[in-house]
């Protein structure tokens, strides 16, 4: 666990046990983002031992790739998920500004891994969030609401058999983002309710993906919820203005290959993008 708050400026901290292990495994992940690369999972030496590892080796890769930290993201966040990995709570990553696009953007990545596409709702903190404060989760820490896709591509051939450490210390296999305009400046019961009844997702003009609900759907605000307990554990501050993409609103679906159009259709709202 960190043991230093993280600044402003998001220097990035790690206590001396497990200094080298920490740093090499990140070096290890940071090399796999710059060419391209997969690997099977993380050499046995360099293998997070726990959650806490994995998030200690997260930031350390966050200060080697040197990008700018745009917000969060959450992973695995829907109660089913949560129940059946016995996780604590939904799982962290950091979204980076020169990873993020707009609609009708055509996105390139690389060649090599799996992409998996995440329609997700997004907000927008309007206020600075410290690991000392006690704050009701509610509608006045957020001023913006959007909808976003991510885009999912581990450093690994497969992200779900490496083990929840070694996924988020692959900064929970984030590869990119899409955000959406303006959707509303609060989220409500009725805007839900509206979503999950009339949104979905085509690829290439073919509807492939639609809400989820019940237990394997996603609350935006439980998952701001988690986001914040885990700054709070890892000691971090939440900034004003920072994006947090709540985890998969409707099911994820993966793409082959490249070359593809996705398109969200909503009434009165839309967001696309190529890859």
């Amino acid at each position: 666990m960190l043991t230093q708050v993280i600044i402003l400026d998001e220097k990035l901290h790690i206590p001396p046990s497990n200094q080298d292990k920490i740093i090499r495994s990140a070096q290890f992940i940071a090399d796999r983002w710059h060419t391209g690369n997969l690997e099977t999972e993380l050499p046995n030496d360099l293998l997070p031992n726990s959650l806490n590892e994995g998030y200690s080796i997260q930031n350390e890769l966050v200060r080697q790739l040197d990008l700018t930290i745009l917000g969060w993201k959450l992973a695995a966040a829907s109660d089913n998920q949560i129940a059946q990995s016995n996780l604590p709570r939904g799982l962290v990553g950091r979204l980076f500004r020169e990873r993020s696009y707009q609609a009708g953007d055509i996105i390139q990545t690389p060649t090599t891994g799996a992409l998996t596409i995440e329609c997700e709702v997004g907000l927008r903190l309007s206020r600075d969030i410290h690991p000392h404060e006690a704050l009701p989760i509610d509608n006045r820490l957020i001023d913006e609401v959007t909808i976003n896709f991510e885009i999912v591509r581990s450093r690994f051939v497969d992200r779900r058999a490496i083990g929840w450490p070694s996924f988020v210390a692959d900064n929970a296999a984030f590869e990119a983002i899409v955000i959406g305009d303006r959707l509303s400046t609060e989220i409500t019961d009725e805007l839900l309710i509206s979503l999950q009844r009339e949104c979905f997702v085509e690829l290439d003009g073919n509807n492939v993906s639609s809400p989820l609900v019940g237990k394997n759907g996603i609350n935006p605000m439980t998952s701001l919820r988690y986001l914040i307990d885990h700054a709070r554990e890892q000691n971090l501050s939440l900034l004003k203005g920072q994006r947090v993409t709540t985890g998969a609103f409707c099911k994820p679906f993966d793409i082959p290959g490249r070359e593809h159009e996705i398109r969200l259709n909503y009434p009165n709202y839309s967001l696309e993008f190529s890859i």
